[in-house]
């Protein structure tokens, strides 16, 4: 797979996704004995494995793995192959920066009477792709990344994550999916942006 700019395209029943070449590749390999696709325990290859399950989820569980991408992608961000040793290169932070698109923003509206939320969904992705899980699970590798760069021998530039949202209500949000399930559908209505 080439780890060029990634592009989305909608369709009817999920999403398209095109990945220039910019002359860098990475190999994934199916594993139908442990059913998962394998890579090498670099941080750009698991991060850009995560992304291609998530983006391409469905509501229905893969044949290969008996879960959806996005189930597949959080359990695969929540191991140890995607915790940072060293910090992190700009290529590995704009892949994390790719899977936070996969977090829908809430804030408070109006802002200042915090009684009302707004959620921002990305047009671009599919509802069941989107879970609230990606923005702390990438805020962590993040920090870790954040406290490995001390102990780098030359100095690492500086990098912050554009999350966006409430953070309360981002919790209240997950503490909702997780009550009701991670079906498609939350019960929860929305105004887009």
């Amino acid at each position: 797979m080439p780890f060029g700019p990634l592009s989305l395209a909608r369709r009817k029943h999920g999403v398209a996704i095109h990945v220039e070449s910019n002359g860098t590749y990475g190999r994934f390999v199916i594993n139908e004995v442990l059913g998962r696709i394998d890579c090498p325990a670099e941080p750009v290859l698991a991060y850009s494995k995560a992304i291609f399950h998530a983006y391409t989820s469905s509501v229905a569980a893969d044949p290969l793995t008996g879960r959806t991408g996005t189930e597949e992608a959080l359990a695969f961000l929540r191991s140890a192959k995607c915790q940072p040793s060293t910090a992190l290169n700009s290529s590995e932070l704009d892949k994390l920066q790719s899977i936070l698109r996969l977090s829908p923003r809430r804030n408070y509206y109006p802002p200042d009477l915090k009684k009302l939320q707004e959620i921002h969904w990305d047009p671009d992705i599919p509802y069941h792709s989107q879970h609230e899980e990606f923005r702390l699970l990438v805020e962590e590798i993040h920090q870790k990344h954040e406290e490995l760069s001390l102990f780098h021998s030359e100095p690492v530039k500086r990098h912050e994550l554009k999350t966006g949202g409430d953070r309360h209500l981002l919790y209240r949000g997950l503490a909702r999916r997780n009550k009701l399930g991670n079906g498609g559908d939350n019960g929860e209505s929305s105004r887009e942006i």
